[in-house]
């Protein structure tokens, strides 16, 4: 099976539409997503035997991050959230699970060293002779010593931890530089999902973020992934159709950016923010995180025209994605 990453596919999502400005050190990681992505049957009997009205399938999500070789020391955090925003799948399992490790090759050698001294002194008056004195002016001294040698496992840190999101139904990946883990290049995310038997497709959402070492934002970028049945080429065309009308959307909004400017400003006293604007300055993030089936959203008639039907067929892609008939043929082998 095999995943194509397509650079020029998607929209950094921190950009001009959808968020606010980084700071100046901002843009040093930039990423990329699976455009559509085909789901295998996962096989688990154990699971099988005691859900009869579900099923199990993996989806590999494959995440591409470029890093700005001038800063890439500044780094701290990539963090990746997938997940499913229709919540009619829940995840089952997940890969890469936590993972902890060491710059240290081998074990940590400890050496203790312990002296046990003893010394005693024995001081005598005047008033006793010469002789005595000479004599009882000495001590008594004994030490002993001891060396133990031992070896200890070096300590580890985390350099990828993972976990559940979304009350089961999404995940968590976060990795951190280190000698072991390189965080530039494609990476790969297995995700088992319990479905129903009759299902078909649906979409994700993959949120990419990277933070520098004192948390401070370095890029973010956010993608709809539709996933399918490998086996549905129904489906198949249906997650297709879908991402082409985002791009589509995506490539509309661009294009009418002065228009849509001029909406949101018709006049001084709004340049000045001394008037409330009727388009909403996260206009395009509404509409593409609407969820499917969504009504059209009341600012969508201010649009240009060419924008307003672009958001409406996107809209009617995810429906047509999320809510496919039940395929007669799966359900007769499922029986």
């Amino acid at each position: 099976m095999s995943y194509v990453v397509n650079f020029a596919s998607s929209v950094i999502l921190c950009g001009a539409f959808l968020a606010v400005p980084l700071p100046a050190m901002a843009r040093v990681v930039q990423f990329d997503a699976s455009p559509t992505v085909a789901c295998a049957p996962e096989l688990n009997k154990a699971f099988e035997s005691t859900h009869s009205d579900e099923r199990l399938v993996t989806a590999t999500i494959t995440i591409s991050a470029v890093l700005d070789a001038g800063r890439t020391g500044t780094i701290g955090e990539l963090r990746y959230d997938i997940y499913a925003p229709e919540n009619r799948i829940a995840i089952f399992d997940y890969s890469p699970k936590t993972t902890l490790s060491t710059d240290v090759v081998g074990n940590i050698k400890v050496q203790k060293a312990d002296s046990d001294g003893r010394r005693a002194q024995i001081s005598i008056d005047g008033t006793v002779s010469q002789f005595l004195r000479a004599d009882a002016s000495g001590g008594a001294d004994s030490s002993q010593s001891t060396s133990k040698s031992y070896e200890v496992r070096p300590p580890l840190e985390t350099v990828a931890a993972a976990g559940t999101i979304h009350r089961g139904h999404g995940v968590y990946f976060k990795l951190r530089p280190s000698d072991q883990l390189s965080l530039e290049g494609s990476r790969q995310f297995q995700l088992v999902f319990r479905v129903p038997q009759d299902w078909r497709g649906d979409y994700l959402r993959a949120s990419c973020r990277s933070t520098s070492q004192r948390g401070q934002p370095l890029g973010q970028s956010s993608f709809l992934i539709p996933i399918y049945d490998q086996n549905d080429p129904v489906a198949k065309a249906m997650a297709k159709r879908l991402g082409k009308q985002e791009q589509k959307l995506l490539a509309v909004a661009s294009a009418s950016r002065e228009e849509v400017r001029r909406i949101r400003y018709p006049t001084v006293a709004h340049e000045l923010s001394l008037a409330k604007s009727r388009l909403p300055a996260d206009w395009l993030t509404q509409i593409l995180f609407a969820k499917a089936g969504a009504s059209r959203l009341p600012f969508e008639r201010l649009l240009p025209q060419p924008l307003e039907n672009a958001a409406a067929n996107y809209r009617r892609a995810m429906h047509a994605l999320t809510n496919l008939p039940p395929d007669a043929n799966r359900m007769m082998a499922s029986e």
